[in-house]
């Protein structure tokens, strides 16, 4: 089966602004950044992080911000400072600093940092050992979040057999789901359907109807599934 290996490589986190508003929401972030707001921090180096990979001055003040911020606790910022350390932007690229940062974030529950330490152990580094159990571990928590890059990548890893026996039924109710959550997983179904079953397909999409129904009783209820 084709995969694409996501390497986080585009996936900071985003605030999404129209032009008109840039300049002033940059203004605002900067005045609280500069009070010692965590949020404030970590949302000017959201904003001075666009476009920063090609512009080594931006980096760098995105990474001071991003550390600043990840130093007081923010999720969102660990996680974005690890990313700059696993690809090198804006500070020397460290994977196990990387590592450090995903799993602080990570540890607070916050899935894109358990997804992309989950990522580190599928994969394995130069300092992480692959481990597609203990990425499955990372995955599945993020995934009881809705976090649809998760629940794709848990797909994939019974779609390949890889350190678990392959079910192409686990595989594309998983699918599924994180298609139904944002991810296009339109080629990866079409694909694996071709080694299911009907009753397979069947079972898989109703597993998949139980799954989605639970979750969403469970966030009417405000609780994490």
């Amino acid at each position: 089966m084709k995969h694409n290996k996501y390497r986080q490589s585009a996936r900071l986190p985003l605030i999404s602004f129209s032009d008109r508003d840039e300049a002033e929401a940059e203004r605002w972030y900067r005045l609280a950044a500069e009070q010692g707001n965590a949020s404030g921090q970590c949302g000017l180096g959201t904003l001075i992080s666009d476009g920063a990979l090609f512009n080594k001055s931006k980096a760098r003040e995105a990474a001071h911000w991003f550390r600043l911020a990840a130093e007081q606790g923010n999720a969102r910022a660990q996680t974005a400072l690890a990313i700059a350390y696993s690809m090198g932007i804006g500070v020397d690229k460290d994977e196990a600093e990387a590592k450090r940062w995903y799993l602080r974030a990570a540890d607070q529950g916050y899935a894109h940092a358990q997804t992309n330490i989950g990522e580190m152990y599928h994969w394995g580094t130069d300092h992480v050992q692959k481990d597609a159990q203990e990425a499955l571990r990372w995955y599945h928590l993020a995934a009881r979040q809705d976090y649809a890059q998760a629940q794709y990548l848990i797909g994939h890893i019974y779609a390949v057999g890889d350190s678990v026996p392959k079910n192409c039924t686990i595989a594309y109710m998983w699918y599924l789901i994180s298609n139904a959550n944002g991810c296009n997983t339109a080629d990866f179904l079409e694909e694996i359907q071709d080694e299911m079953t009907y009753d397979e397909i069947v079972e898989a999409e109703k597993r998949a109807r139980e799954h989605m129904s639970a979750s969403d009783q469970q966030k009417d209820q405000g609780v994490r599934f």
